[in-house]
């Protein structure tokens, strides 16, 4: 009687008694939950959340920022049945609650960043570093073994007269391949517009000028075969 006493003390004490024990049964490790809003329940188009062991991972996208998945993570501590989950130095802050149908109730206020899509020359609006405040709801979704969401893709043509740090990173691309001889700056001039034309004639493009997407798929290839580090 004595050690059952003891044992229940100790795990009191641990917060692991029994009800702390069936809510982090509620929270399993590596399950992945989704959710998808309609644009009338905000910003947040669609989010998958994991719980890796004792760290929350949070990714998501947004109805009018394309090519570009946000990203957060937190430490998560299971608390009166619920997991408290913070980024050090004020980073934020989610609580997370299980229903009885087996969703988790999100209420955040935690800072996230983005990444983008892997092309150098499509549009990511937005700030780098912003706050996902709101509450949500997550479902179990067996099916996203990566738990990921893809952002809509949405590209831009270069072509002369755009003022853009895009244009720079196609200027750059094509000063490595010895195309364009000027120093990178961010105007589409006629000498980037005559240097996007070689780089299409020598790769069979239509000879435009304009760095439409094949030709900057191509662009982003070339230029970084072969450069190292």
């Amino acid at each position: 009687m004595t050690r059952i006493f003891s044992m229940m003390l100790a795990m009191v004490l641990l917060g692991l008694g029994p009800g702390i024990a069936r809510a982090a049964d509620k929270f399993e490790s590596g399950q992945c939950m989704t959710l998808h809003n309609d644009r009338k329940d905000g910003p947040v188009k669609d989010m998958a959340v994991r719980l890796q062991d004792d760290i929350i991972r949070i990714s998501f996208t947004e109805w009018d920022v394309p090519n570009t998945e946000f990203e957060t993570s937190a430490k998560c501590y299971l608390v009166k049945g619920k997991l408290e989950c913070q980024i050090d130095c004020d980073g934020g802050h989610v609580t997370v609650s299980s229903t009885p149908d087996g969703a988790w109730d999100l209420d955040s206020s935690l800072l996230y960043s983005m990444t983008g899509s892997e092309s150098l020359f499509t549009v990511q609006p937005g700030p780098d570093v912003a706050s996902l405040v709101g509450k949500f709801r997550v479902s179990r979704d067996e099916g996203n073994k990566q738990c990921k969401v893809l952002p809509d893709h949405v590209f831009a043509a270069l072509q002369p007269g755009d003022i853009s740090p895009r244009v720079k990173r196609a200027e750059r691309l094509l000063s490595r391949l010895g195309l364009l001889l000027e120093f990178p700056d961010t105007v589409y001039d006629e000498a980037t517009a005559e240097a996007v034309r070689r780089f299409q004639r020598q790769y069979g493009l239509t000879q435009t000028g304009i760095i439409d997407e094949p030709t900057s798929e191509a662009l982003v290839s070339a230029g970084f075969v072969g450069t190292g580090c």
